[in-house]
Parts: C-alpha cells; structure tokens; sequence
C-alpha cells in the first residue's frame, strides 16, 4: 500500500553561496594560475574582507556592494595605517568587479551596482635611461666597491638589455640560451604570467651574463633598490623629475633627481622605450614585454606626445611619404 508524503522542497543552492564564500571558492579554484595575479586577488580578498569586519562587523553580501559600500571603503583604504594610493584603490575595484561579475555569471546574485564602480587614475611617474645613460653605468669603475654594488649593475643592465622583470632576470640559468639561424636568444617561462617569450641576446647582457656563466648571482631586490640609486648618483643620473605621489588618496608632486627614484623595474621600461625608439615595432616589443594591447604598451613606455609626432615625421620623411608637395592641377 503506497504511503503519501509530501515532495520534498526544492532548495536553490546557489541563493545560498554568500559573497566571501564565492571568493574563497573562486580563489581556491584558481590554485596553479598565473602567479602575480594570484598575488593581487588574494590580496584584495583580504582587504575586503578587513574592511567588512570593521565597518559592519560582519561579512557583507552582494546586495550590500552599492555606491555607500564603494565610498566607505574608498575612505577606509586612504586612511591611516593603509593610506593606498589613488592606483592601488583603483587596481583593488577591478578586482572587486571581477568577483561580483564572476557571481553574477554564476546567477549567485543579480546586483548591478558594481558595474559603474570605478576612480580616475592618476599618471605616474615614469623613469627611463637612454642607451647614453646605461652606457654610463656600464663605464663605472667598481674595483673598489662591495661585490654587491657591481652584481647591481650588471643586473640592472641585463635587465635593461633583455627587457625581463627582475623576477625573471634574477634567476637566467645557462638552459635558457638557444642558438637560433645564427642569434643568440633566451627563453623564458616569465615568473609573473607563467608564458612564454623569446628574448634576443644583446653584446652587452650577453657579456655580462657570460661573465657570471649565465648562472646570475643572487641579489635581493630591495637591496639592489637601494645601490642602484647610490650608482645613478655615481654616473651622473641627476637630471630633475616631478614625482607624483598619491598615497591616502592625496595628491603631492615633488622633485626628485633621475637616481632618487632608480629601482629595477627602470631597466624593463628603459629596454622597452628605447627599442621603440630605435623602431622596433611595438607589436614585436609586446611579445618580449607581455603587454597585451598597444594601448597597454604605449602607456607603459616613456614617449611624449611632442616626441612621438617628431619621430612619426622623421619615420614617414625616411619613407619619402606624405611629405612632397604635390602641384595642384591647372585648372585649380
């Protein structure tokens, strides 16, 4: 004889998966991604995490990102003892609207706010040496300075003749070299975004590099942060800059000289401005640098607008297009 009994209810598990469980879910998901990504989503997770437990005393859900949500953690961020900068706050708001958008494609929530979420970036500062000043550099005499002022230099000038980050140039292994149609190259499986890129070998970093047996010495970045501004002094780097800086979400500029603010990330950016100049498309450069689009590229490069037009004029005069006068018909 059939019993009846109620049919049981039907429970929407995904009402159920609040906003921080989705982000220990999402980020849990990711384990093995591209490692500097990682890095950034973990951390922003935490701050946003910090942020609810002091300002609601709980963890907020996904109704509750809203326009008072943004200012109140905008100011959280700017205060003491965090005082972010104006950047680092907007990098932290893609990251948040990459949560939300994720939730939302999983049909977790159906909260709209996050999408207009957003802060006006501000230009940064941006230190590139010219081939004249790496040579400068180059020529320092260090016979009598600590070893770890020379493997410094060296470093920073593969860096800035290889165009790789310092996580990447720190560590070159002699199974990096391959010898293709006659020219010297480096692979490299990049620390940062986990792919791969071809690097040409250059006199100058391979001399360098044959000196250590392409077996680069070990050197700490904040330490070689510090002596490279100490060598930038010693080779004459002391042309005046305006540094912006935005830390609380305030904007102060200063003056600096061109050593003040040398650090390694200098060599890559200097590699790269200075191949475009020399006219190597920007399409070849991204395959080395990483950059995904030429807007990315352009950004990250030290090329003015007064320069750019200059060297788009000599590039076209070169070509003899564009720049002959043409004679108007008779008739005209």
């Amino acid at each position: 004889r059939l019993k009846w009994e109620p049919r049981p209810e039907i429970v929407d598990t995904k009402k159920n998966v609040t906003l921080f469980a989705f982000i220990d879910n999402f980020l849990n998901e990711r384990t093995g991604g591209k490692r500097g990504t990682e890095k950034v989503l973990y951390t922003w997770a935490t701050l946003l995490k910090q942020f609810s437990m002091e300002r609601y005393q709980r963890l907020v859900n996904y109704d509750e990102v809203d326009n008072e949500f943004l200012n109140a953690f905008k100011n959280w961020c700017y205060a003491e003892p965090r005082k972010h900068s104006i950047n680092y706050f907007a990098k932290g708001l893609t990251v948040l609207r990459q949560f939300m958008r994720e939730a939302e494609r999983r049909k977790y929530h159906n909260s709209r706010d996050y999408m207009f979420f957003g802060v006006k970036r501000t230009p940064t500062t941006k230190l590139a040496l010219t081939f004249d000043e790496l040579e400068a550099l180059y020529q320092l005499d260090l016979a009598n300075y600590a070893p770890g002022m020379v493997k410094a230099r060296d470093l920073f000038l593969i860096g800035a003749y290889t165009g790789l980050r310092f996580s990447d140039f720190s560590r070159i292994r002699p199974e990096w070299l391959e010898v293709r149609d006659g020219q010297k190259i480096l692979n490299v499986v990049t620390q940062k975004t986990d792919t791969s890129v071809s690097v040409p070998l250059f006199p100058i970093a391979e001399q360098l590099l044959e000196k250590y047996g392409f077996n680069v010495p070990k050197v700490h970045n904040a330490k070689m942060n510090e002596s490279l501004k100490e060598l930038g002094k010693m080779a004459g780097l002391d042309k005046n800059m305006i540094v912006i800086n935005t830390a609380g979400g305030k904007r102060n500029d200063e003056g600096k000289k061109q050593y003040e603010i040398l650090s390694t990330h200098v060599a890559r950016r200097s590699f790269a401005t200075n191949f475009y100049r020399e006219g190597i498309p920007a399409s070849m450069l991204m395959q080395i640098t990483g950059h995904t689009t030429e807007r990315q590229f352009m950004n990250y490069i030290k090329i003015g607008s007064k320069e750019n037009a200059v060297r788009f004029a000599t590039m076209q005069a070169q070509k003899g297009k564009g720049l002959t006068v043409i004679k108007p018909a008779v008739n005209q």
